[in-house]
């Protein structure tokens, strides 16, 4: 948005100053969109820019999720360069400021597992809290489609569906998306 803006600007600063140089309708509509492209462009650079300046997590982190016992947690983001960013959860704090390119990254210690879920809360210029955070293991698995498969569609599935009482566990599936190239975002 931000560099469509900035070329509607250019553009309207360039229909802007050609006014009067073609007569006839098309000079008056051309001049007309002109001005409206550089009013535009002038609102959008002036307000601020959400995308340009709230800290954000990418999508592997969420309501609902767990983070492994034990071990040094990572939490990452982005924010506006230079911005200094806070992560809370279960009595500690990280902090860490976005560089050049405004990524930026915290390590929680190492926790127990526990059975009360928390917030985790992520804060720069806006904050984000993530809710029902529980400490525990995390497994990653993959492999062919019944991977994948649902509870549901199994055979006679009613019976295990209404015996199963662990709350706690908690399931995280990634989209399929097909890139020629590494990406640090999931959709």
């Amino acid at each position: 948005l931000f560099l469509n803006a900035f070329e509607r600007l250019r553009i309207g600063i360039a229909r802007w100053k050609g006014i009067g140089q073609n007569a006839g309708m098309n000079s008056h509509r051309s001049s007309v969109q002109g001005v409206a492209a550089l009013v535009l462009g002038t609102v959008v650079l002036a307000s601020p820019h959400k995308a340009l300046s709230e800290v954000s997590l990418p999508h592997v982190f969420g309501e609902n999720m767990v983070l492994q016992r034990q071990m040094e947690v990572p939490v990452w983001g982005k924010a506006a360069p230079g911005e200094k960013v806070t992560v809370g959860f279960a009595g500690q704090s990280a902090e860490a400021v976005a560089g050049a390119d405004g990524r930026w990254m915290v390590r929680l210690k190492p926790m127990e597992a526990n059975s009360e879920p928390g917030t985790l809360t992520v804060t720069g210029t806006n904050t984000i809290a993530l809710g029902n955070v529980l400490v525990g293991e995390v497994w990653l698995c993959s492999g062919q489609s019944n991977m994948e498969w649902p509870m549901n569609r199994s055979f006679q599935p009613e019976a295990d569906i209404a015996s199963a009482t662990n709350t706690q566990i908690r399931l995280f599936l990634v989209p399929k998306n097909k890139s020629d190239a590494p990406t640090t975002q999931i959709k």
